[in-house]
């Protein structure tokens, strides 16, 4: 199971992802690894904002010939999950101030109302900053076979039917309770915020 995910993005200076990331956008520097090599230089940063971390590293004397490839190529881009307690809006609210370079409006899209924008970077990679809203649930559930109806996740009988289906299909009976109760209180969560 992944836990994490990082983006590395190989840049021709790290000193300037750094003041791009951390002044502009907000994240702060974590890590970094220095190079004397041809004059001192700064090799590696890893930067993190909440949860989103990204690396940013020079490219290595054999990468040089695919860097340069890689520069050139227009579909370089990067999208940014955003859980904001004030929104997307305010980092979008943030970029506009900051003077960036949007290269696409914030937006709603989607039947669940997705909210986005775009923006590129000082090396041309386009990074995309995506807010879902918490997940919308209408009629009837499908748990892995099994259609449960929100007015019969209370009844434990069907409850029970669930289990029984994720056990014959060879999930463990842990998992099994783990998975309905989850969709069950997610679904009855979402009634009572309805009310």
């Amino acid at each position: 199971m992944m836990k994490s995910c990082e983006a590395i993005i190989v840049v021709d200076s790290v000193e300037d992802a750094i003041k791009f990331y951390s002044e502009k956008l907000g994240f702060d520097l974590v890590d970094l690894l220095t190079s004397e090599e041809g004059g001192e230089h700064v090799r590696f940063a890893r930067l993190r904002k909440g949860k989103c971390f990204i690396q940013f590293r020079v490219p290595q004397v054999e990468e040089f010939a695919e860097f340069s490839f890689i520069k050139r190529c227009s579909s370089r881009s990067i999208s940014i999950q955003c859980d904001m307690k004030k929104g997307i809006e305010k980092l979008y609210a943030r970029c506009q101030k900051k003077g960036l370079k949007i290269t696409s409006e914030l937006k709603e899209s989607g039947e669940h109302g997705e909210k986005s924008f775009a923006l590129k970077d000082p090396f041309g990679i386009k990074l995309v900053f995506e807010q879902h809203p918490e997940k919308v649930v209408s009629g009837p559930v499908n748990i892995c076979g099994v259609m449960i109806k929100e007015e019969q996740a209370k009844d434990a009988t069907v409850l029970e039917n669930a289990m029984n289906r994720l056990k014959d299909v060879g999930i463990v009976r842990r998992v099994a309770k783990k998975l309905v109760k989850a969709k069950v209180s997610g679904l009855l969560k979402k009634k009572k915020a309805k009310k």
